[in-house]
């Protein structure tokens, strides 16, 4: 169930980013526009698929399948991307985390973390990423 409290926190969320990712941004974008179709696939299949995945492990998985690597100072330019307020609506960032904001709705986000500690990551390939970006 979501409750005010639930809601508040994702705006707060929301805003801590926006905020952050304003301070942050600054000179080119390293990260041509046209990748950024495969970048944003990447975000939303992995947070689907573990609902809350490292940072570090999400740029690890997308250079594994491609030639042409990113590094988190790439990711901080994504809301140059016409899309990235369908991103911010379904993706969070905290604390090295990205996580799909459903585990927020039953304040899952530690709990979730916790049950992860020391298991191995599933690493679907190339072609399976696909099926969970919906």
């Amino acid at each position: 169930m979501v409750n005010l409290k639930s809601i508040r926190d994702i705006h707060r969320l929301i805003e801590n980013y926006l905020q952050e990712r304003n301070q942050h941004l600054s000179g080119e974008v390293p990260t041509n526009p046209e990748d950024w179709d495969e970048i944003f696939t990447y975000l939303k299949a992995l947070t689907n698929l573990y609902g809350v995945v490292p940072i570090e492990k999400n740029i690890e998985i997308y250079n594994e399948h491609h030639d042409q690597h990113i590094d988190v100072d790439a990711l901080r330019y994504i809301d140059y991307d016409k899309r990235s307020k369908e991103i911010t609506e379904f993706i969070g960032v905290k604390d090295g985390y990205f996580f799909n904001l459903d585990v927020l709705i039953d304040d899952n986000f530690d709990s979730l973390l916790t049950s992860k500690a020391g298991k191995p990551f599933f690493v679907p390939d190339k072609e399976e990423i696909n099926r969970y970006e919906s």
